[in-house]
């Protein structure tokens, strides 16, 4: 057993510098993204999304900009439903759901929303852009807005295709969906 643990010591040490950096701290940066509605009719929908896009900057920051029509209140618990495939040697794989990542389901986003007591970021304040629950009918749009990320040592085993659907709900009632695919490098 020893003898086995010394040998795999020594490949890691030969190999690291193979793996370039492989499993050091970086940024993940998205490539392309595409995104579109999944429901039958998506102009009846509650909850309304265009124009979104997502990309990184070259630093790995987070550039977002898009628009939102909600017909509704969106209030607590507002449920989100994701189902996310990776597609490895061209099949398409389920992820599953680890740290908020992949084929997960959040009971409620609103618990990931900035308390009411704390002021909103500048940038979303500026555009009218609500970070508490309950969100008010109406439309809200961001322009363009860079948000910091901190990095991850899992950035190249992240690195791939992706696609999946997140269906958002509130009280059994479906608010809407959307199908995403995107790259990560």
């Amino acid at each position: 057993m020893f003898q086995l643990a010394r040998c795999a010591a020594l490949l890691l040490l030969l190999w690291r510098p193979a793996l370039g950096g492989f499993f050091s701290k970086r940024k993940v940066l998205i490539g392309e993204l595409t995104f579109d509605s999944c429901s039958a009719a998506p102009g009846d929908d509650p909850v309304q999304f265009w124009d979104v896009a997502v990309r990184t900057t070259d630093e790995g920051d987070l550039l977002v900009s898009g628009s939102m029509r909600n017909f509704v209140e969106l209030r607590s618990p507002l449920k989100a439903s994701v189902s996310m495939k990776r597609n490895i040697l061209g099949l398409w794989v389920p992820v599953p759901c680890i740290k908020d990542f992949g084929s997960c389901d959040f009971e409620d986003l609103c618990s990931y929303a900035v308390s009411p007591a704390v002021q909103c970021i500048p940038l979303l304040d500026e555009h009218d852009v609500p970070c508490h629950c309950p969100v008010e009918e109406g439309v809200y749009t961001l322009p363009s807005g860079q948000f910091r990320v901190s990095g991850t040592r899992w950035a190249g085993v992240l690195a791939g295709r992706y696609k999946g659907t997140v269906t958002f709900s509130r009280g059994g009632q479906r608010l809407a969906c959307y199908n995403a695919s995107f790259t990560l490098e």
